[in-house]
């Protein structure tokens, strides 16, 4: 299942790892559309911009507190608040 985060109200968002090659976001109104954060060339990103990217077959899984590190990408702070809540 996976799993919303309310972006202070704003909207919520999903975080994703999309074939393990970039670490990115879905808005929970627009759910075919990817929105990259950071790819990774040499895990083999094949683009070299971070454009928005379609969710049609990619393999896309929740991200973890560990893929923020490795992508070398901030926590958003409401994402961390809602996970000290848990």
């Amino acid at each position: 299942m996976a799993k919303w985060y309310d972006d202070n109200g704003i909207r919520k968002v999903r975080y994703v790892v999309v074939n393990e090659y970039a670490l990115g976001y879905i808005y929970e109104e627009d759910q075919t559309t990817i929105g990259i954060l950071r790819g990774a060339i040499l895990r083999g990103y094949p683009f070299l911009s971070e454009d928005p990217m379609s969710t049609f077959g990619n393999v896309i899984r929740d991200v973890t507190l560990e893929d923020f590190e490795i992508y070398r990408v901030m926590v958003p702070k409401f994402i961390v608040d809602q996970i000290n809540e848990m």
